[in-house]
């Protein structure tokens, strides 16, 4: 009965704010105890959202405002996980997906004036952070996968990133990682971390720049800087040993630099 109540609320809400635009569809399914879900669509024709969850104390939210023909899907298999999706303020043909298996996790995904942009986030385990923010920005993409326990996955594509690719991959357990990508379009950033508390960061603001951070070791730090108005600039970082840490900073107006550092012993 609870779930039918809820999900005849948000149908209601859905067919009352957003009578104009038709064809929005919600769908809510809960197996277990203490669960929460809302989803709200207002002026969002064509919108899709689900929300599907199995487990116990689990939180999924789904916001659709203003964003013609949105998908949005949550699925949490676990306990006292929380979800958000929010996709609002013109993000057309806007996709976001959050796949939650384990326990204690957190994702959010944000789309702002995020024209026919994606973001993947998937995590497995427990006591995972993750957040996507993808804010005034059109074919943008942002992946974030995570297994293990207790990383913590960040990204940022804003201000004109467009058409620039994003993505976190996470194993082992406490690593932290961060991309922030703005005013440049077509830029790709990948950070993987197989290793234990490693640190990375990416920051890019150039055209057509790729960053790449791989850590296989342990307790490593590394931080890649593309300055804005570069061009076509390349940079790598490889760890593999412990306790390294590399800083590559490709500066202001600079173009088709290549930055290649490789640690494999130990700091």
């Amino acid at each position: 009965m609870k779930h039918l109540k809820i999900l005849s609320a948000a149908i209601a809400m859905a067919l009352s704010s957003g009578a104009a635009l038709a064809g929005n569809t919600a769908e809510i399914t809960q197996d277990g105890s203490d669960n929460w879900a809302d989803i709200t669509q207002i002026i969002s024709g064509e919108s899709r959202a689900t929300i599907g969850t199995t487990g116990d104390n689990n939180t999924a939210t789904i916001i659709q405002d203003d964003s013609l023909d949105a998908s949005a899907s949550i699925t949490q298999n676990g306990n006292n996980n929380d979800a958000t999706v929010s996709q609002t303020n013109l993000s057309d043909g806007a996709s976001a997906t959050i796949d939650q298996t384990g326990s204690d996790n957190v994702a959010t995904s944000t789309q702002d004036n995020a024209l026919d942009s994606t973001i993947s986030i998937t995590q497995s385990g427990s006591g995972h952070l993750a957040e996507a923010l993808q804010q005034d920005v059109e074919g943008a993409e942002i992946v974030i996968d995570q297994s293990g326990n207790n990383n913590q996955a960040f990204v940022n594509q804003t201000e004109g990133a467009d058409f620039s690719y994003a993505e976190i991959t996470q194993s082992n357990e406490g690593n932290w990682a961060q991309i922030n990508q703005m005013y440049g379009t077509d830029m790709a950033a990948y950070v993987e971390q197989s290793g234990a508390a490693n640190n990375a960061l990416i920051d890019q603001k150039g055209e057509r720049d790729v960053a790449d951070i791989l850590q296989s070791g342990n307790d490593n730090i590394a931080t890649i800087t593309q300055e804005e108005f570069g061009t076509d600039n390349e940079a790598f970082v490889t760890q593999s040993g412990n306790l390294n840490i590399a800083d590559v900073v490709q500066g202001v107006d600079g173009s088709f630099n290549y930055a290649d550092i490789s640690q494999g012993g130990d700091g």
